[in-house]
């Protein structure tokens, strides 16, 4: 009895210690969650899901407030002075400032009426919205493709309006430097126009970025600015349009996000997995893993990137803490990351090497000792890089076929008979092992690579009338070579070692067919 006590309290501690650390499961909602914002302080943080939006401790996780705004399009917490402020924004532009205040220890809406209001896109439809982190700008993008600029709406209902203009697609993005000078524009041709708040001139405009998994331009800090290169890579650029790196992170990109200054980015990738870049050493940092079945629509970190909100399609907010959950690059390495080559703006970026297993299948000649002359090789390798790429180990299986110099053959005799042929037969088992890299780009990769393992061999003499095959010996068997492999590819040169054909210089040429 005491024995089945345990076991039940055992199971039930155990499966309330995953239930609320390893999955860390805040609220549900019935709704799919839009977005999430962080207090100033990080006392509390918010979400969006329909026309609500929700106001959480983000300790207790208790409901401190809710708030119904047709259409939200963006919400965001401000300071004005000494105090907080809920800044939204409709779909039809009502912009409306909430006042917050810290009533009986918690942060609280002081009223569900705005204490300010104001109807910003007149009779334009607004299709994105933006804030300053300072909250004195806010930019509305309108149904024709202009961009409507107010200057210090935090302050003053006579807030100053200007009307931007460059775009000939619809505008899929806006987006604020952190020091709030600048302002990014993506629109759906690609195009990305960096303005600058202040003159209201172009500051910078790029073209053709990759557009099509609906991910816009954003910014590092003040002074980077991050644009999808294709489908898995994203491109840095200083706001001169000057390109300063090319990452390739292996899956497509569904998100990207800035993390405290201009050094760490963060991106949401098509396996609901959050990864961590540092673009000044060009190192990835590691990654946070799927917390849910259902894809992930926002996540948020909080001011000291010390924790991190997490919202999915299913109505899931998940809050936690980033050291704990984030995977470390020697737990689970994905890519190798190589600066852009910069000689001019049309240079191609230097790829990286896609972390895929491989099989190999290759024929060899290897010159043998004497009494033989050469063999004729036929390899068969798999090769597992996947999670540690540059490196890779694997398994692999090869059969030899050795021929004899005839005046040796001649030497041997059975019952008066000469023998035509002297062969000599082998299999070996090894464990491949080594490093591919690539120094220039994915079709080129320089190859060195290890064997060990065990040979079985025999040989085998022909007559006119009988063929003998010997008892088979066991022995062991290392290689060690070098080679490349381009494209589908791979050659190598070994000098390979076993007990009863000692050395022999093999080359080898076939196939790398990459695996998922």
């Amino acid at each position: 009895m005491t024995g089945k006590y345990h076991k039940r309290t055992a199971f039930i501690f155990i499966t309330y210690f995953l239930c609320t650390l390893c999955f860390a499961q805040v609220v549900k909602t019935p709704f799919p969650i839009k977005s999430l914002s962080w207090s100033k302080n990080d006392e509390a943080f918010s979400l969006s899901e329909g026309d609500n939006i929700f106001l959480r401790d983000s300790n207790t996780y208790e409901l401190l407030d809710s708030l119904n705004v047709k259409d939200v399009a963006q919400f965001t917490f401000s300071t004005e002075g000494k105090k907080q402020v809920l800044l939204t924004v409709s779909k039809s532009g009502l912009f409306s400032v909430y006042n917050l205040a810290d009533i009986d220890g918690k942060l609280r809406l002081v009223s569900d009426k705005p204490y300010f209001s104001r109807e910003l896109s007149g009779r334009q439809e607004v299709t994105q919205v933006a804030f300053s982190q300072n909250s004195d700008f806010i930019a509305l993008a309108l149904k024709d493709n202009t961009i409507d600029l107010f200057f210090k709406l935090r302050i003053s209902r006579q807030a100053y309006k200007n009307k931007l203009t460059g775009h000939w697609s619809d505008i899929c993005n806006l987006g604020f430097s952190k020091d709030s000078k600048y302002l990014a524009s993506t629109a759906k041709d690609g195009t990305v126009i960096v303005w600058d708040c202040g003159t209201l001139n172009q500051k910078m405009i790029i073209k053709n970025i990759f557009m099509k998994n609906k991910v816009p331009a954003v910014f590092a800090g003040s002074s980077k600015l991050i644009c999808c290169h294709n489908e898995t890579s994203f491109t840095v650029y200083n706001l001169d349009g000057e390109e300063q790196l090319t990452i390739n992170t292996l899956h497509p990109i569904k998100k990207i996000k800035p993390m405290l200054n201009s050094r760490y980015i963060s991106l949401l990738s098509d396996k609901n997995e959050i990864e961590i870049y540092d673009i000044i050493d060009n190192k990835w940092i590691g990654y946070i893993p799927q917390c849910s079945a259902a894809p992930v629509t926002d996540y948020e970190f909080n001011s000291d990137c010390h924790y991190i909100l997490i919202g999915a399609e299913d109505g899931c907010v998940y809050k936690f803490v980033l050291s704990e959950v984030l995977l470390h690059p020697n737990e689970k390495p994905k890519v190798i990351l190589k600066p852009t080559t910069q000689v001019n703006k049309s240079n191609s970026p230097r790829a990286v090497i896609e972390g895929r297993n491989s099989f190999i299948i290759s024929a060899g000649a290897a010159y043998l000792q004497n009494p033989f002359v050469f063999g004729l090789n036929l390899d068969a390798q798999f090769r597992y890089r996947k999670n540690l790429e540059p490196f890779f180990t694997g398994i692999g299986l090869e059969g030899q076929l050795g021929f004899s110099k005839k005046e040796e053959t001649k030497k041997f005799q059975f019952n008066g008979e000469n023998f035509k042929d002297l062969n000599i037969l082998s299999g070996t088992l090894y464990i491949p092992f080594g490093v591919q890299f690539s120094p220039k780009s994915n079709d080129f990769n320089l190859l060195f690579i290890g064997k060990g393992g065990f040979r079985i061999a025999e040989l085998a003499l022909l007559s006119n009338s009988r063929y003998i095959i010997s008892d088979y010996e066991t022995t062991y068997f290392v290689s060690g070579g070098a080679g490349f492999v381009y494209k589908f590819f791979e050659t190598t040169l070994n000098l390979e070692y076993d007990g009863i054909g000692k050395l022999s210089p093999t080359l080898y040429a076939g196939f790398n067919f990459r695996m998922g």
